[in-house]
């Protein structure tokens, strides 16, 4: 991998992120991208977990499978009664 400066622009969220600075927890601009990317790794993992599970469902499921028209015309159908 090359070698990156090490100054990072924050841009428009410079005031977002050092607002969290002095809350004990964060000593540093580069603390609080380290804690923002790790909860997105944590977000990025339990979502994938929940589509393996989604997924290992509907290959469960003993229903006979609905082609895909038939089924973007039932979720219409079910929205435009919704409203």
């Amino acid at each position: 991998m090359a070698d990156r400066d090490p100054a990072i622009n924050l841009g428009q969220f410079t005031e977002r992120a050092e607002a969290f600075l002095g809350d004990g927890f964060h000593e540093s601009v580069e603390d609080v991208l380290d804690d923002a990317l790790r909860l997105l790794e944590k977000r990025r993992e339990a979502f994938e977990i929940m589509v393996r599970e989604k997924v290992a469902e509907a290959l469960a499921d003993p229903r006979p499978a609905v082609p895909i028209d038939e089924a973007f015309a039932r979720v219409r159908a079910h929205l435009e009664a919704r409203r």
